[in-house]
């Protein structure tokens, strides 16, 4: 960080910028509840969310026609074997009325870029199935535009699937 004393005495004080203050305590106060929330609940929204979460992932093979996708927990990522791919289409999604995170280097490796599709307690399966349709439309606009078939459809390498499994 460089500037004048007075600028970075306001950075190290400032809360919810990314030094090493403490959340800003409206962020402390929803995850407090939340912790609240999940121990009353018994594991019945946990186990509602995995459950949308394999439907999901079968929306987004059959409608989307995604090959690449990996997921954990509530977190779905559906990766492109091309650096800025999914950035592309994380774009066109926000233009649709969709925003996606996307990630590229050097969150994920240099020949890579990847979506990550959260799901949350309020997420619908009319939403999911909109967006996957969404999804679909756009990898074909992109794959006839600008990164053809292989990079918006195709699997990835073998050893691809290997460096994952390893992790």
């Amino acid at each position: 960080m460089v500037g004048n004393s007075d600028e970075l005495k306001l950075m190290t004080v400032s809360p919810g910028v990314g030094f090493a203050t403490g959340p800003h305590s409206f962020s402390a106060a929803c995850v407090s509840k939340a912790l609240e929330i999940i121990e009353r609940d018994n594991g019945k929204t946990h186990a509602a969310i995995e459950e949308l979460r394999l439907w999901y992932v079968n929306e987004l093979q059959t409608k989307a026609k995604c090959h690449n996708i990996i997921h954990c927990g509530n977190n779905v990522f559906v990766s492109y074997p091309h650096t800025f791919a999914g950035s592309v289409v994380a774009v066109e999604l926000r233009k649709r009325g969709f925003l996606v995170s996307s990630f590229m280097f050097p969150s994920v490796p240099l020949d890579r870029s990847i979506l990550r599709l959260t799901i949350h307690p309020l997420s619908t399966k009319e939403d999911l199935t909109r967006f996957c349709v969404t999804l679909g439309e756009v990898m074909v606009e992109l794959a006839k535009d600008r990164f053809g078939d292989a990079v918006m459809f195709g699997p990835h390498n073998a050893a691809y699937y290997e460096e994952i499994n390893q992790e």
